[in-house]
């Protein structure tokens, strides 16, 4: 029961309005509205292709407990069932509840629609988790039987972009993802951050610096969560220190650290994640060890919580040893990756190493754990960092005899991404310098900061897929297609 005493004049006219719409669209008799399931032998409304009796029926009947409670296992054929009864279920709902509003009065139900649209766009990402996980192909079937699912320019925008998204990272056809989102119109008219994410990606390697900075700044204005504007943020930093801004990178990080720090709630584990990250890296460009301590305590925080797996636990060890090694603490950065590998043991742990041998500038062990025979067992993303450490012991411990090798496997393990290709270059160029005993002149406007943190922000690339791109969308689809538990990453 609602005080209306308690209410403005405002206040007690939008309830008045409010409730007008809902005696318009239940009916002046009170009447409730139609539930209807559909006919068994119509096509089930998750889009499958199936018949209703054969697909959703069974979960969204009524009879059985509530699909939120049904164990979610993407990767199983029953996990792929509770995700199309979820849609399903939702799609009625939607049906039952929102059209008649949207019948009474289109406007003032216009944020009920946007809240259904939102809300569906989510399972149906969660159901192409499942797709993918089960290895079927006909998601692009599934996303053209949900275009009549609501009648809203903003739901066909949410279906393309789906539709783009798989096509880049399942069949990896990026230039064909890119007109499905292009026919879109003008991204400067797109208001859903989702969609600019991807644009952003997709156009990384073609779009100006200051095009994919204004792609940026939208995002950020445009989204709700200030763990996804923070965490633009971060990418925002990058692209002014990739072309030697280093006063402005500075600046936006920790303008965005300033404004939405305090935002982000404490039990918001990705958020706080991104805030320690975004106090790791203004730690290090602005060489202050106060960010970096408090991104140590977040990060320890975080680890104190339950249910971590062995491999969020892991990452969170790498994250805090990153930082020791930032205050160069290298026996505790020495104690955090062994626990890290002994939990969850990957390659980059190999890096760590080295990057740990290389600050105690015991320069036999970092030779022996960057030597070329583990250098096949690396992954692309790990290698060229691999191996710049290598190069940098190689100048440090004055060695030639392994240089030329070392230094034409590091230019085949360049990142593909021009920017970052640019900055390896750089690196590279003086090295070899330092080894012949000269000097590289540096202009006024030479990226200091990025090649600086260069290896670190090739680890925030892994963490977070291309940094330059997407990031946050990506990541809350892909966090859909492994356990709960697994959302760390």
């Amino acid at each position: 029961m609602v005080d209306t005493h308690s209410l403005t004049d405002d206040q007690q006219l939008e309830l008045l309005r409010l409730n007008s719409i809902m005696r318009r669209a239940v009916g002046h008799d009170g009447s409730k509205f139609k539930r209807e399931l559909p006919n068994k032998e119509s096509s089930c409304p998750c889009g499958s292709g199936q018949t209703f009796g054969k697909c959703c029926a069974r979960l969204v009947d009524g009879k059985g407990p509530p699909i939120s409670e049904q164990p979610y296992a993407p990767a199983t054929r029953e996990g792929l069932e509770v995700s199309r009864a979820a849609l399903t279920q939702y799609r009625l709902w939607h049906r039952w509840h929102t059209q008649p509003f949207v019948q009474a009065d289109p406007d003032a139900a216009a944020p009920m629609v946007r809240i259904d649209v939102d809300a569906m766009s989510d399972l149906v990402a969660r159901l192409m988790g499942c797709y993918i996980k089960n290895g079927l192909s006909d998601f692009p079937l599934v996303l053209a039987r949900l275009r009549d699912a609501i009648e809203s320019k903003r739901w066909t925008q949410k279906l393309e972009y789906h539709r783009a998204f798989w096509m880049s990272f399942v069949e990896e056809k990026d230039d064909q993802a890119l007109t499905i989102l292009e026919n879109l119109g003008d991204h400067r008219e797109i208001d859903d951050p989702a969609i600019l994410q991807l644009i952003l990606e997709l156009q990384s390697r073609s779009a100006g610096f200051a095009e994919r900075v204004t792609l940026i700044q939208r995002i950020i204005v445009l989204s709700d969560s200030a763990a996804v504007k923070l965490r633009y943020s971060i990418n925002l930093f990058l692209q002014y220190a990739a072309v030697g801004d280093d006063t402005e990178a500075i600046s936006v990080l920790k303008s965005g650290i300033e404004k939405h720090r305090s935002h982000i709630p404490l039990d918001d584990v990705y958020g706080q994640h991104t805030l320690a990250k975004a106090l790791s890296f203004l730690g290090s460009a602005d060489n202050n060890p106060a960010f970096v301590e408090q991104s140590i305590t977040i990060l320890q925080e975080l680890q104190s919580r339950p249910d971590w797996t062995p491999a969020g636990q892991a990452a969170l060890l790498r994250d805090e040893a990153e930082c020791f090694m930032e205050l160069q603490n290298w026996d505790q950065a020495d104690a955090l990756i062994k626990r890290a590998h002994e939990l969850d043991p990957i390659p980059y742990d190999q890096v760590l190493r080295a990057q740990s041998a290389l600050g105690h500038r015991d320069y036999t062990l970092c030779l022996e754990v960057t030597k070329p025979e583990v250098w096949n067992e690396m992954p692309a993303a790990n290698l060229f960092d691999l191996l710049e450490i290598r190069a940098r012991c190689l100048v440090m411990s004055n060695r030639q005899d392994f240089m030329e090798e070392t230094i034409t496997a590091l230019r085949a393990a360049r990142p593909s991404e021009p920017s970052l290709k640019e900055r390896a270059d750089a690196r590279i160029m003086e090295m070899l310098a330092r080894l012949r005993g000269t000097e590289i002149t540096r202009s006024s406007n030479k990226p200091r900061l990025f090649g600086r943190l260069l290896r670190p922000i090739s680890e925030f690339l892994i963490l977070e897929p291309s940094v330059f791109g997407f990031g946050v969308n990506v990541n809350a689809i892909l966090s859909r297609m492994s356990d709960q538990k697994d959302r760390k990453e």
